[in-house]
């Protein structure tokens, strides 16, 4: 939660993530960059540093 907001710049908000996130992807390999599968169908993703 901590390294999220930091990046995003939002604070976290259980209540907000159980009605916005479906489920976030973490991809193998050399990507450092997380998925995030909103349940309105859309998808954004972070390139983590």
């Amino acid at each position: 939660m901590k390294r999220l907001e930091s990046i995003t710049e939002l604070k976290f908000s259980e209540e907000h993530w159980c009605n916005l996130v479906d489920y976030v992807n973490v991809p193998e390999g050399d990507e450092r960059k997380l998925i995030f599968y909103l349940r309105n169908g859309e998808l954004m993703q972070i390139i983590l540093d």
